[in-house]
């Protein structure tokens, strides 16, 4: 059988992250599906972040996101 691999891309710095299956590295993954009231009615947006900019990104507002410790990792 053949491996295929594919590969995600950090939509802000551009990083290719390889996804053969294996994750050996991990990244976020935001979706939005915009409602009513948004000047993006209707439209789902995704966006791809290498952990680095991730971090970047969140710095300034960390405490406020929510954490929790997850016991099993996938």
């Amino acid at each position: 059988m053949e491996k295929k691999t594919t590969r995600v891309i950090c939509a802000r710095c551009g990083k290719q992250i390889p996804t053969d299956g294996i994750h050996r590295e991990d990244y976020a993954e935001l979706v939005k599906k915009w409602g009513y009231f948004s000047n993006k009615d209707g439209q789902k947006h995704r966006l791809i972040l290498c952990e680095r900019c991730y971090d970047e990104i969140t710095a300034p507002f960390a405490d406020r996101i929510e954490q929790e410790e997850e016991t099993e990792l996938l």
